[in-house]
């Protein structure tokens, strides 16, 4: 029997979203997928990607400065281009990632096809609201208030957004897929990949950020607060962004460059290689937005799967974890002096996440689980 057509489409790179990686190899076990995403980079871009058929669309406007007018026009050549090439391949169903794409959903949707949405974030309410591009995504907001209702599934990353959705748009309660790493297959590549790669000595305990250098991650205050950790303890940051200047300047200014280290950025499937090498986790978002304030991150479970306690800011899905399992402790993330006094209090007690909690925590959140839970989705929609 042929298998029925899936598109998943993305506005990003597909290789540097695990999620939209997970979905697509979790789907493909019982239909054909093709991924339809954009880059401005196509040079050495995979047609095929673990064994993902991947339709790659160049945008020449992408080059253009990041003026409003502007991203009006690159969205505009996304939309004309990409709609191409889904129409070309004729899927059964359409599967859109974030409200950039929703337009393709709803298109598809007049022609009889299944239309299904996966926010990966609040967009009510995210820190885009709050740069040089806040009319548009004022404007994608809307555009996600108009559609949503018409989707035949809504999918989300955690309950709390799930819940919210559900109040301001009136709609079946979306199915929760978290996070969360494949790790059945996990091996650890290079021991102490950290320390090599920034010259850390083996007496030094490291504490690991992992995400884009961007406002209303608490980058700052972790930066501050270094200054009070003990000596035996250093802070390194695997990502990179727009504030990684800014930081440095920070480090420089509190005296702690030689404490600090920015290991830059690296494919999603090496993350796991890093978050096993560290001796803590640590995730500082502000409430900036309530994007932020009910995030739940890949990082999370990449820090608990690799069983390293985590340091999180004290918000509400992050918390409900934290304290379940014992993973570690939570902080006011705009205090310096409560980072450092948590900080130093975890490798002063030497706190570890005992194997059994550990156990409770892999058990119920894993990728088979949310797989599982997809796949069923899709198959009472498609029947």
């Amino acid at each position: 029997m042929k298998k029925k057509k899936i598109a998943i489409v993305l506005f990003g790179n597909y290789l540097n979203d695990g999620r939209v990686q997970r979905t697509a190899e979790a789907l493909s076990e019982k239909y054909e997928v093709k991924v339809f995403v954009t880059t401005d980079n196509i040079d050495n871009y995979p047609s095929f990607y673990h064994g993902i058929n991947i339709r790659m669309t160049p945008l020449k406007t992408k080059k253009l400065p990041n003026h409003p007018l502007v991203q009006i026009l690159k969205f505009f050549e996304y939309f004309i281009v990409t709609l191409y090439h889904i129409n070309k391949y004729n899927p059964d169903i359409v599967y859109c990632n974030d409200v950039y794409t929703l337009f393709f959903g709803w298109w598809f949707k007049k022609k009889k096809k299944k239309f299904i949405y996966d926010s990966h974030e609040l967009w009510k309410d995210t820190m885009h609201h709050y740069a040089y591009n806040a009319k548009l995504y004022k404007v994608l907001y809307w555009i996600q208030k108009k559609t949503i209702r018409k989707t035949d599934a809504v999918i989300t990353v955690n309950d709390s957004i799930a819940d919210i959705l559900t109040e301001d748009h009136k709609i079946v309660r979306p199915l929760v897929i978290m996070n969360i790493n494949k790790i059945n297959k996990f091996e650890i590549k290079e021991e102490n990949i950290i320390r090599k790669k920034a010259l850390i000595d083996q007496s030094k305990r490291i504490v690991l950020y992992i995400g884009g250098i961007a406002p209303g991650r608490g980058l700052e205050y972790i930066i501050e607060s270094v200054q009070y950790w003990h000596d035996n303890i250093v802070f390194a940051i695997l990502g990179s962004g727009a504030l990684e200047l800014e930081l440095k300047e920070i480090s420089k200014n509190n005296s702690v460059e030689e404490k600090v280290h920015f290991l830059g950025s690296v494919l999603q499937n090496e993350v796991l290689q890093y978050a096993a090498a560290c001796d803590a986790g640590i995730i500082a978002y502000q409430s900036s937005c309530k994007n932020n304030y009910y995030c739940l991150p890949n990082k999370f479970f990449q820090y608990a799967q690799m069983k390293k306690p985590i340091l999180s800011s004290n918000f509400p899905e992050l918390s409900k974890l934290v304290n379940e399992f014992n993973l570690g402790a939570t902080y006011n993330p705009v205090s310096a002096n409560e980072i450092a006094t948590v900080v130093n209090e975890l490798f002063s007690k030497n706190f570890q996440i005992s194997i059994k909690d550990h156990q409770r925590f892999i058990k119920t959140y894993n990728w088979e689980n949310e797989g599982k839970k997809l796949l069923k989705l899709l198959h009472s929609i498609d029947n």
